[in-house]
């Protein structure tokens, strides 16, 4: 096995000291109970050939990391443009 380089990440850490949540919980909810934020972000992450990181806790707050690699998001920003 042959280890792969690593890739120059861009990292978005969305934070906040709020109520928290669950996330067990609230991922093991049907699809149709469970809204579209977090499965929104995660999709359109993956679509970056990124990854997405959820930690949250009841009564704690929440931090959302999102880290995508930096070559594919310069590609599709030059796309948009």
């Amino acid at each position: 096995m042959t280890e792969q380089p690593r890739r120059p990440l861009r990292i978005l850490i969305l934070e906040d000291n709020g109520k928290g949540f669950d996330l067990s919980e609230v991922l093991g909810r049907d699809a149709g109970a469970r809204g579209l934020g977090l499965a929104a972000l995660d999709e359109r992450t993956r679509m970056l050939g990124g990854s997405l990181e959820i930690r949250s806790r009841v009564g704690a707050g929440t931090r959302i990391t999102c880290n995508i690699p930096i070559d594919i998001l310069k590609k599709n920003l030059t796309e948009l443009r």
